[in-house]
Order: C-alpha cells, then sequence, then structure tokens
C-alpha cells in the first residue's frame, strides 16, 4: 500500500482494506516480477491511493443490501437475516495551489447477517434419553475403575466388569427397527446437565440447520493523504490508514478441529489496523529519479472473545470436581478470565467457547530506497528495504480446558459422552510470546532494450532474512540426548535458547540468499508473426520468503515457559485429571508457575509437567523458496480483440512443515492391551508384572531411558515425552498451469475470458508420516484443475433507438460468471485407531470412489435416514476389528490405505450480474445507481470444506455446507 508493507506476520494475509474509491492503482503480479519485489514466494499486490489536485473532486455512495432481495440458502430452514449499510465518501482538492494536495477517505459498514450452521449431526430424540443401537455400541468398558463407577451408577443393574461390551448394559429395546439398549441409568451427572446445550434436531435422522442467529459487524475505514510538491527538496507524499472493527459471530467455526459450534456461544472479534507512510520522490536531472520511504503498520486483532453471556459462577453447577488436588477442573486463564462451559468437541459438531483466544498486536517498521537512472537503452535500478518486525502475543489457551468425544469407549461420540466417558481432555496455561525479527533486501535491475523490438530485464536481489527470536528466550527445541544447562531438571533432549548450540533464533541467519531474475519481451515482425500483432514474453526467478511467523504459533506456551497439557491417558468427566480406567491421578499441573529471570533455574523442575509436548524449529532451517518460469504469447486477432497462450510454473523449496520424531508404536500398544494400552494411550505409564514400560512412544528420543528418573506431582511414575516435532523446511511443491485468456475491448461491449488448467502437487499438504514421508506427497489443498471466468460489460444502445437522452443514455450491463472445478477432500477417521498419537488414522478404501450429486437424497449402508451424498462412504471399509475396547474404523495399530487427499470436491458455477445507469447532472456532477446480484441464478454450490471425509461421523461423504444463495444489493453514488 502506496509502496508500505501490510501483512500481518501469522500467516501472512492482508492486514488492511483499503476504501475502494480511494484507488489510483492497482497491480496483482502473480508470477516472475522482477528484483525490486521480494519477501514473497507467491503473488504481490501493490496499491496506489489517489491524491488531491487543484480541482475539489470526491464522491458519496451507499451500499444496501437486504435479505429481502435474497434467496434462502440451500440447508437453511429459514431465510438468514441480512441488512448490511456500506457507506461513506472521498474527497480531494488543493490546500495551497500547485503545492499542498489533500486527499480523504472515510467508509463505515454496519452489517446484522445471520449465520449458518449447515447441516449438523446432533442427537435423536432416542440418543438424547439415553437409547443408542446395538449396531452403535460396539465397544466394551475399559477399566476396573470405570466399570466400579458405572456400577455404582446404577446399583439395581448389577455389577459391571471391564470387557463388559457396552450393548449388554442397560435395558433392551427397539429402536429403528434394529436392537438397542437403554443407558439411561448409566448417564454422566455432567452430561445430564449439559445436555440441552445441544440444540435439539429439526431434520430427519437426529440432524440440525440454523441461521437464525444472527451477528454484527461494526469498521470504520478512514484515510488522509497529503501530497506536497516542491522542485528543490523533491515531492513528499504522507498518508496514514485507520480501520477499527468489532464482529460478533454466533456460530463459531472451530478451524482447529475443522467443526462448527452449536449456537448459544457467541464471540467477539474487535481489531483495529493502522498505517502511516511518508515517501520521497526526487528527481535528479532529466535521466534520474530516487524514491525513499518510511512506514509504521500496526494491526492488532483479538480472535474470539467469548460473551458475558457465556460466563458462570463455577464448574460446580455442571457437576466438574473443582478441587486441584483431587483431578478437579480450575481456571488456567489469566486473572480475571471468565469460566464458562469448557469446550466439547464431537465427531459433527461442538459445544462451548472456541479454546484459543488470541490477542496479536503486530507491528512492521520499515524503510526503503530505489535510485533509477537511464543510461542509453538501459533503465536501472538499484535499492533495498529494511524492516523491523514486533509480534506480541497473549494467548488465552484453553482456560476452561475442553473434551473430545469420538467414540473411543463405546463406538460413538454421543453414547461416550452420555455416559461421560471423553477421549481426551486438553488445557494450557496463557501463551505469552514477544517476538522479534529483522529483513533486509538489496537489489539491482536493468531493463534492457536491445533492440526496437527485444527487451530484457535482469536483475539480482540478495534477500536476509534473520529466523525469529523471543525476547525473553521463550522457545524451546529437540536436542536429542542433549542435557540443558539452563534447566538441569530438564529431560535430555528438551533444550532453549542460551543452552549449549542454541541460538536465540534456534535455526541459523542464511546470507547466501541470492535470487536472479531474467525475463524478455520480443515482439517478432513479418512472415506468419504480422506486423505488430504478436509479443513473446518468458521469465524466470528466484524468491526467497521473508518474515513468517505461523511457526511460532506451534512453538508457543510448551514447558518450560508455558504448559500445554493433553491427558497422556482417557480421564474422568468430572475429575479430567484422573485416569478413568484405572482411577489413578495424572498429577497436579495447575497453576503453572513461570520461570522469572536470566537462569539458570536449577530448582524448576519437570515432573508435574509431564508427559511433555516439545515442538521445535528444527536448527538447520533453510529459507523458504520459490521458482518462477513462464512463457506466453499474445497474439491481436483484430483491432479490438487479443488472445494470449501461457505456461506459467512454480517450483516450491524448503517449505515449513511439521515432522514428528515421536511417534507410537502401534505393536508395543497391542501387546500391552491387557494392561490397559489402546487409543490416545501412548503417553500413560503401564505396569505389567514388575515391569514398568513408559508409554509406547518411539522416535529419536528413548522414553524408556529418561522416564523413570522423574514422578509427577502424585508420586505416581511418568512419561517424559508424549510429542515431539521439528518445524523443519523440508517440504516441497511443483505447481504447472496452462493459462488462456481472450479479451475485447471496443465501445459497446468489452469481456474478458480466462480459463486456467492447472495442478499443484506438494508433501507439506498432507499429514506428515515419519514412518513413511512419501505418503504425503499428493493434491495440494488448494489444487483445482479447471477454472474459467468470464467478465463482461455492455453498453446498452438505448440511445440508438430513442434518441440521446439523459435517461437513455449510460445504461450497463456487467457480469462476471465463474466456473471452476472443486477442490481435494481432507479423509481421516480420528480416535487414534492406528495408535500412533500423531493423528495418521485414515480408513481402509476397498472400492472405487462413487460420486453423487448433493441434490439427491440418498440412503447407503447401515444409515437409513436419507442423507445429501457425495460420495458414497460404502467404498471405506469401516468397523473392522476392536482396538482397545472400541471398534476402529481401520486396523487396529496400521494407517488406513485411504490417502489423505486422493479425490476432488463438488464444482462450483457462479453469476454474478448488475445493471447500472450513469447520469450526468452538470459538466462536473454525475449519479450512479446499480442494481446487483451476487450468484444471480441461486446456483447451489457445496463447499468442499462441508464434504464430511471423518470416517468417524455419521455423517461421512455428506455435504452439510453450501456457499450463499442469491444475494441482491443496491448502490447509488454522487460524484463531482
Amino acid at each position: 500500500m502506496n509502496g508500505a508493507e501490510v501483512n500481518e506476520t501469522k500467516n501472512m494475509g492482508a492486514g488492511l482494506i483499503p476504501n475502494a474509491d480511494s484507488i489510483a492503482e492497482f497491480r496483482l503480479l502473480t508470477n516472475s516480477f522482477s528484483a525490486e519485489y521480494g519477501k514473497f514466494t507467491g503473488s504481490v499486490m501493490n496499491t496506489v491511493t489517489k491524491s488531491g489536485t487543484n480541482r475539489f473532486h470526491g464522491d458519496l455512495f451507499e451500499f444496501y443490501r437486504n435479505q429481502g432481495l435474497d434467496a434462502t440458502s440451500y440447508f437453511d430452514p429459514t431465510k438468514a437475516a441480512l441488512k448490511r449499510h456500506q457507506f461513506g465518501g472521498v474527497v480531494g482538492g488543493p490546500i495551497l495551489k500547485d503545492k499542498l494536495f489533500f486527499f480523504t477517505d472515510i467508509q463505515q459498514t454496519r452489517q446484522v447477517a445471520g449465520s449458518s450452521t449447515g447441516v449438523l449431526q446432533v442427537t435423536t430424540g432416542d440418543e438424547r434419553t439415553g437409547i443408542f443401537p446395538d449396531t452403535a455400541l460396539t465397544g466394551s468398558v475399559q477399566g476396573a475403575a470405570w466399570a466400579q463407577a458405572l456400577t455404582s451408577r446404577n446399583p439395581g443393574g448389577g455389577t459391571v466388569t471391564a470387557g463388559t461390551p457396552y450393548n449388554q448394559l442397560g435395558t433392551p429395546v427397539i429402536t429403528g427397527g434394529v436392537p438397542g439398549h437403554d443407558l439411561s441409568a448409566y448417564i454422566d451427572p455432567i452430561s445430564a446437565a449439559t445436555l440441552n446445550f445441544i440444540p435439539q434436531s429439526n431434520l430427519p435422522g437426529g440432524q440440525y440447520s440454523d441461521a437464525s442467529h444472527s451477528g454484527q459487524l461494526i469498521d470504520t475505514n478512514m484515510a488522509q493523504r497529503i501530497d506536497f510538491i516542491n522542485h528543490l527538496t523533491g515531492d513528499w507524499s504522507f498518508y496514514y490508514h485507520y480501520d477499527d472493527a468489532t464482529a460478533t459471530d454466533p456460530i463459531y467455526q472451530q478451524a482447529y478441529m475443522g467443526i462448527t459450534d452449536v449456537p448459544g456461544f457467541p464471540v467477539a472479534v474487535p481489531s483495529r489496523n493502522q498505517l502511516f507512510t511518508m515517501s520521497n520522490t526526487k528527481t535528479i536531472g532529466s535521466t534520474s529519479v530516487n524514491v525513499a520511504r518510511v512506514q509504521i503498520f500496526r494491526t492488532a486483532t483479538r480472535t474470539a472473545q467469548p460473551s458475558a453471556s457465556s460466563k458462570i459462577s463455577g464448574y460446580d453447577q455442571f457437576g466438574f470436581n473443582t478441587d486441584p488436588t483431587t483431578g478437579g477442573l480450575v481456571n488456567t486463564g489469566t486473572p480475571g478470565y471468565p469460566s464458562s462451559l469448557p469446550s466439547m468437541f464431537f465427531n459433527t459438531f461442538a459445544v462451548g467457547n472456541n479454546w484459543l483466544n488470541l490477542y496479536q498486536p503486530d507491528t512492521t517498521y520499515g524503510v526503503g530506497d530505489t535510485f533509477s537512472k537511464i543510461i542509453g537503452a538501459h533503465s536501472l535500478s538499484f535499492g533495498g528495504d529494511f524492516r523491523y518486525y514486533q509480534l506480541n502475543v497473549r494467548n488465552e489457551c484453553g482456560p476452561n480446558g475442553y473434551f473430545q468425544f469420538s467414540g473411543n469407549e463405546t463406538g460413538t461420540d454421543l453414547s461416550d459422552y452420555f455416559i461421560g466417558a471423553p477421549g481426551g481432555f486438553v488445557q494450557c496455561s496463557v501463551q505469552l510470546l514477544d517476538n522479534r525479527t529483522r529483513y533486509g533486501a538489496l537489489f539491482v535491475s536493468d531493463t534492457w532494450k536491445a533492440k526496437s523490438n527485444l527487451t530484457f530485464n535482469l536483475g539480482l536481489r540478495w534477500d536476509v532474512a534473520r529466523p525469529w527470536s523471543d525476547v525473553y528466550g521463550r522457545l524451546t527445541t529437540a536436542e536429542p540426548g542433549v542435557q540443558s544447562v539452563k534447566f538441569p531438571d530438564s529431560p535430555p533432549g528438551n533444550v532453549v535458547p542460551g543452552d549449549p548450540g542454541v541460538s536465540s533464533t534456534i535455526s541459523p541467519t542464511p546470507y547466501n540468499n541470492f535470487g536472479p531474475r531474467i525475463g524478455l519481451a520480443w515482439a517478432p515482425t513479418g512472415g506468419i508473426w504480422g506486423e505488430n500483432k504478436t509479443s513473446i514474453r518468458a521469465a524466470y526467478g528466484v524468491y526467497y520468503l521473508g518474515a513468517a511467523d505461523n511457526g511460532n504459533f506451534g512453538i508457543i506456551g510448551d514447558a518450560p515457559w508455558g504448559l500445554y497439557w493433553a491427558s497422556p491417558a482417557p480421564t474422568e468427566f468430572a475429575n479430567p485429571y484422573i485416569t478413568r480406567a484405572t482411577g489413578v491421578s495424572q498429577g497436579q499441573h495447575f497453576p503453572f508457575t513461570f520461570p522469572s529471570g536470566s537462569g539458570p533455574f536449577p530448582n524448576f523442575l519437570f515432573g508435574s509437567l509431564m508427559p511433555l509436548y516439545l515442538p521445535g524449529y528444527y536448527n538447520h532451517n533453510k529459507t523458504q523458496m520459490a521458482e518462477h518460469y513462464n512463457v506466453s504469447i499474445q497474439r491481436q486477432l483484430d483491432k479490438s480483440t487479443v488472445l494470449t497462450v501461457a505456461y506459467v510454473g512454480t517450483q516450491g523449496h524448503h517449505i515449513q512443515r511439521g515432522e514428528d520424531i515421536l511417534w507410537g508404536d502401534g505393536a508395543l500398544c497391542q501387546s500391552l492391551a491387557s494392561a490397559g494400552c489402546g487409543p490416545s494411550g501412548e503417553g500413560n505409564v503401564y505396569t505389567v508384572g514388575a515391569q514398568n514400560y513408559y508409554g509406547t512412544l518411539t522416535g529419536l528420543i528413548n522414553n524408556q531411558a529418561i522416564s523413570p528418573n522423574y514422578h509427577n506431582s502424585a508420586g505416581g511414575p511418568v512419561v517424559a515425552f508424549a510429542s515431539a516435532t521439528y518445524l523443519k523446511n523440508s517440504a516441497n511443491s511443483n505447481y504447472n498451469s496452462l493459462q488462456i485468456s481472450a479479451e475485447r475491448r471496443a465501445r459497446d461491449l468489452t469481456f474478458l475470458a480466462s480459463y486456467t488448467y492447472a495442478h499443484s502437487l506438494d508433501n507439506y499438504s498432507a499429514k506428515y508420516d515419519p514412518r513413511d514421508p512419501s505418503r504425503a506427497y499428493g493434491p495440494s489443498t488448494f489444487d483445482m484443475r479447471h477454472n474459467l471466468v468470464l467478465s463482461y460489460n455492455w453498453d446498452i444502445p438505448f440511445a440508438h433507438a430513442f434518441g440521446s437522452r439523459r435517461i437513455t443514455t449510460g445504461w450497463h450491463i456487467t457480469g462476471i460468471s465463474r466456473f471452476n472445478s472443486g477442490t481435494p477432500i481432507s479423509l481421516r477417521s480420528g480416535g487414534d485407531w492406528s495408535l500412533t498419537n500423531i493423528g495418521l488414522d485414515y480408513p481402509n478404501q476397498i472400492g472405487s470412489i462413487q460420486k453423487f450429486d448433493p441434490h439427491e437424497l440418498q440412503v447407503l449402508g447401515s444409515n437409513q435416514t436419507p442423507s445429501n451424498y457425495y460420495f458414497d462412504p460404502t467404498a471405506f471399509n469401516r468397523n473392522i476389528v476392536s482396538c482397545g475396547g472400541a471398534t476402529a474404523y481401520e486396523a487396529c495399530g496400521v494407517t488406513g490405505t485411504a490417502k489423505q487427499y486422493s479425490f476432488y470436491g463438488p464444482r462450483a458455477i457462479t453469476t454474478d450480474a448488475g445493471l447500472e445507469k450513469d447520469t450526468k447532472i452538470t459538466e462536473s456532477t454525475a449519479l450512479n445507481v446499480r442494481f446487483e446480484m451476487f450468484n444471480i441464478f441461486n446456483h447451489t454450490n457445496f463447499l468442499t470444506s462441508g464434504i464430511v471425509g471423518n470416517a468417524n461421523s455419521s455423517q461421512f461423504g455428506d455435504a452439510t455446507t453450501a456457499a450463499q444463495g442469491r444475494i441482491g444489493q443496491i448502490s447509488a453514488k454522487f460524484v463531482f
């Protein structure tokens, strides 16, 4: 934006979006751009805002949407509310004629919009009363302590023993025409107290859809630009942008889990973005120009502030134990953070507030300079950039904890919940990070006009991107076998900055990142080429990624700089720090006391923090980079039509991914099944005879040798490490495309038709398997094979038919139509049936993939309720073999055969169209009125993200969400 970088540094997204009417120039550089641009391995979007002139000019506008113009979206039972006002204006003019100018813009958006849940599988009427079919109750009671707890709930039901199948508990019944059992006598008290938070189904088969809950948005966006023209010092430009917004969302998308919250737990998302830039453009003689720039950009966002309505007086009101000394639940947030219902994640929906509430202020300081000079046939430019990044994070991580229900105990997530048998529990301390880094670059570029019809662009850029570091050294990394000096009690392998050989940035700063750029433009003439009708372009370049801080968010808040606690074995519901099968305490963990000072810390003890989660940067990482290349031929077909055919490719190298260096040994866990080892139990201690087995994790860290030296706070044995992962720049990508476009520019009709056939492959989109690294190679998550876009603008010839009058001139029809194929569907099964503890759970594919039209209801497999299937789930073998007491959707201890991304989701067809009228009022004023329809034909576009690829889910294979239906908008703009 005006030469300033406005990316937020976590995910490199755009941190600032200007008022469209303030934009004077917009460029999107997608591939093989010149050496002047760097720090990014993808595209660069460059925007320049308008400046004032010697005449006052501007506009006033209002864009309005109302649900009365909309259609009901496909899965919504009612039309979602929508009232949106987007209004404002721009004005520019002189302060001092010919010398000092201003340009001001302001825009405010006020919106009330309904949020759709899509179709969620919640509960049937029978399930709410504890009646489940025997085909669902495939598990058996795991552990003597848990069996005793079930016996105590139903004294008249006889003694429950470990190993008792759940389809033998309770009272036999017939449900849905099949045998089942009534488990109502075994309901957990917390489940009884929280069941009403799960909405009752309003669709057949226990499904639920809702669009009646509305969120709000208030966004104020304003900017001021001042330009000072001075021939002595050069031309000065000052720009300040301010954007303050607060959004409330009644239906939170739990992106981390890939599922949707049920209504009742709204969150607020406040944000504030600010940019200040100053630039000086100095002309030196007739052939030289120097441009200097200074910037400060700050963006601050809180991602999920829970509504005050979700605050509770204490967890005990739902039946949770609140005594930490006996395995109870305590609030681990910052002082005063509200207690609320702990989050509960099911296979198809979630209940409760988002478990992460991130506050992220992010500031970028930058300076840059570019000097350009023309020498004969050469246009030379050279310069550099320096940026200092400051990222401070305060993340409320699971302050109320969250429970995962996936069917590990009884066979289904809902029956697990009903009897109070979570598969896992997670809670964390507040996570702190004060990250800093620096980026610098120098470049030289030469545009050489070798001939009148041949131009070369040659360049070289040198990028120095220092890895991130925390001001207080609060990072960790894995160095198997190395003992920390700063924390002498730390288990070998867990090291921090300040330990021997561990720098503040973990990975070294590379100084050899040189990126050559070369391009040519040739306009051949004569023969088959014709005269001035053909242009051939080709380019190649190397690009390095600068400061992207996504990786540090995977490291933040782990011991000793915080505590991320995930239960090493399934827990009790009321006492989440007690192992359910044995009744043994997993230790007292909170509140967590942070180490203070620079260390060393000889008295900081790790036993009560175990098992540890150890993610860390690999200490020999290289800078992420990409190679761009393209060649295109452009041909003028007639005086107003141009055809372009291009090949465009990108190779990505050293892409960051997580590589687990600890994973479960499935065979060992199965050999310890008699001691209780099963899904999600790889981090627990098992005793067989007189021998302790410290979990089943294998890899680069030897838990069996390290763990006997430690004990948890309850004095019991403990596993040292539950997880160890490198954030390693080791992945690669490969994108190739054929791009064809035809553009016509005529007085009455303008259109652009663009078609891209592309294929993107990589080995970082899919989950990395340390036992078989090649398994991860496949389609990228964004891989889209076909994409056709048509845009058009027709000046309606009313004036030719009825004469040129104010009422007959200025009519236009505009539109954009897009036809694209789908992106890959993510397959998984969950439940840790593979016994790896790192998420390598996939169903076994036993047949070819058959796809259906989701508009047509189908009955497939054992589910007798008609569903909107997109693919046939019976192509995957489910309910195969017993695994730790429950029935797995893959062979126990073995990763399923299906690859994570193996087939594609539904295509999309969308047409946006508008009718527009320009009316000239006076010589210097005009009125523009538009009526627009987005998705004018109300075509249902099923979303790939809503195709359920989780084999654990009863909605496996279903289409559950669709893009917005038709939306209408009217607008008016007064231009002066």
